[in-house]
């Protein structure tokens, strides 16, 4: 098992355990000892001037372009999306800068997507916000199924 979240700085370690004892719980089982443990600052998009694909041969893709999720911090979708868009530019393009033309055209779709999530993620993470969502049961999970 893979496991991971984003946590504050200030106490990252006791939320990480404190969620993954909460889901063994909810699972049943028991994920044992780590076996490998590694942790990192998350930098998140709050703009469009946020997302970086590189600069003349030096291209850049996933986390490393600042396409992240600001509201889950999830990368790997990203990743993987902009890894493809990338080697469809590197095929239809011939240089350097033809190709990073093609290739910040081509996640356009994925940076628009990214900024609204720039968008959600003040919604949900303003204290107010975040308790009327939270009282209305908007896309809540029923835990007795």
């Amino acid at each position: 098992v893979v496991l991971g979240g984003a946590f504050e700085r200030n106490g990252a370690r006791e939320a990480f355990e404190t969620m993954k004892s909460r889901l063994e719980g909810f699972l049943g089982c028991s994920f044992g000892s780590a076996v490998k443990t590694e942790a990192c600052l998350v930098s998140s998009p709050r703009r469009p001037g946020d997302f970086c694909t590189g600069n003349e041969s030096i291209f850049l893709i996933g986390e490393a372009a600042g396409l992240i999720s600001s509201s889950s911090f999830e990368g790997l979708s990203s990743a993987m999306i902009s890894g493809k868009k990338l080697a469809d530019a590197f095929c239809s393009a011939k240089s350097d800068i033809q190709i990073q033309k093609c290739y910040r055209r081509k996640i356009r779709t994925l940076r628009i997507k990214l900024l609204l999530k720039v968008i959600k993620r003040l919604l949900i993470f303003t204290p107010f916000t975040r308790y009327l969502i939270m009282k209305s049961g908007i896309q809540s999970i029923d835990s007795t199924k």
